[in-house]
């Protein structure tokens, strides 16, 4: 966990589904399987500033990691 360098304690589990209208729960407990790393395919989040994208990222990375995955966290910033 340490070396994946996640700013934040965050996981699924405590990400606030309820608040975020835009974001489809059922889409997200689909990602939560990991099986699109399974396909070897890519995950882009796109949206305005707010939408909970970091977020997202942050708890799939998590869940991934808790799951036997490697992977890092890295901000890019345009």
């Amino acid at each position: 966990m340490q070396q994946a360098r996640l700013p934040w304690d965050w996981s699924l589990a405590t990400f606030p589904l309820a608040q975020q209208k835009t974001v489809d729960a059922s889409h997200i407990r689909s990602l939560a399987t990991l099986g699109f790393l399974d396909r070897a395919e890519n995950l882009v989040l796109i949206g305005p500033p707010g939408t909970g994208k970091s977020g997202l990222a942050i708890g799939l990375l998590r869940q991934a990691l808790v799951n036997g995955y490697r992977g890092r966290f890295y901000n890019a910033r345009i």
